[in-house]
């Protein structure tokens, strides 16, 4: 749903749970990256709250912080992604 408790609580237990998170496939960088786009059409704090499940990407090893940064500059490539958004995503990568 559109709640944002409900979302955080998802979300925040997805984000904390390193090895979830992190899979050698790199699709739960996609999914979340999804997320934060389709969320930050609506509710941008949300959104942008989200965006802190990628505030490790540059203490990964290589070819996981190769697959986050490609979905993180996916994301940023939208020109309709909000400021706050952008502006954490940008300190991600």
């Amino acid at each position: 749903g559109k709640n944002p408790n409900s979302i955080y609580a998802f979300h925040g237990i997805f984000g904390k749970n390193f090895a979830a998170f992190n899979s050698n496939d790199g699709q739960t960088y996609a999914w979340n990256c999804d997320q934060i786009l389709g969320i930050d059409k609506w509710n941008p704090q949300v959104a942008a709250r989200l965006c802190n499940s990628f505030t490790f990407v540059k203490k990964l090893p290589t070819t996981q912080k190769e697959k986050a940064v490609a979905q993180i500059t996916r994301v940023l490539a939208d020109a309709n992604l909000s400021k706050n958004s952008r502006e954490l995503l940008e300190k991600c990568i």
